[in-house]
């Protein structure tokens, strides 16, 4: 149902955003009340629903940090927006921060494309480059919410044409909480990037194992040589007691 380039003269003014996080409608409203929009905040797939169901004037839905499957047939009817953090058709696919991040890939792109049922596969409206040389995940993710909200007020009052993806696509996995577990790092940078990117925002943090012992690391720096990081020791439950 994309509508492309069609200017904003009847163009309704509710939008709604779909997040994890309250900063990600933190930072749509900074940029888009401004301008006029009311921003509809979606924190559930039942709340996506309800939504839809019950406002019909909604035309746009832009999906920042979300983690729950939105039905095609919705896909279909309304103008999703999606944003990656990766140069796309590269990087596709779960936690894209962590995976360029621990390969030394600092500098990448937000990416605004349209959302269809196949994954960060969609024509991109735009990107706009993002630095993730430095800062831990929560303020990494910060930054780029800011960069879509930014993102979000060109498209509603620009109405750019969306350009399908070039190349060959590649794709990552989602990280699982036992990937957290440090293994024998190649040099006291990526110890360093390894700590920082799993730093923050609900996602499991580095740790070491040993024994029933678990260490988790948070607050990284970097000193000459070596890392400095706050540790949190946890005894684990022996299961064979």
């Amino acid at each position: 149902m994309l509508q492309e380039g069609k200017g904003t003269q009847h163009q309704s003014k509710s939008v709604a955003v779909l997040g994890t996080y309250e900063w990600n409608f933190d930072a749509a409203i900074a940029a888009l009340a401004p301008e006029g929009f009311e921003v509809v905040a979606v924190r559930t797939a039942i709340e996506l629903e309800e939504l839809l169901e019950t406002n019909s004037s909604i035309e746009w839905l832009f999906v920042t940090h979300w983690r729950e499957i939105i039905k095609p047939i919705l896909l279909r009817e309304r103008n999703f927006v999606g944003f990656h953090t990766g140069i796309l058709p590269r990087d596709r696919g779960g936690s894209p921060i962590q995976h360029q991040v621990m390969r030394g890939q600092y500098e990448s792109e937000v990416c605004a494309f349209v959302l269809t049922g196949e994954i960060d596969a969609g024509p991109v409206f735009m990107r706009t480059p993002v630095h993730m040389a430095s800062g831990n995940i929560e303020e990494i993710l910060r930054n780029i919410s800011e960069i879509s909200a930014t993102m979000m007020k060109r498209i509603l009052l620009e109405q750019p044409h969306a350009i399908e993806q070039k190349g060959t696509p590649s794709f990552n996995r989602r990280r699982s909480p036992k990937q957290s577990e440090i293994d024998s790092p190649v040099s006291i940078a990526s110890l360093y990037d390894f700590i920082r990117v799993l730093d923050g925002a609900s996602y499991p943090k580095a740790f070491i194992q040993s024994g029933n012992i678990r260490i988790e690391f948070s607050q990284a720096a970097l000193e000459g040589d070596s890392v400095v990081a706050r540790a949190i020791l946890r005894v684990e439950p022996d299961e064979r007691l």
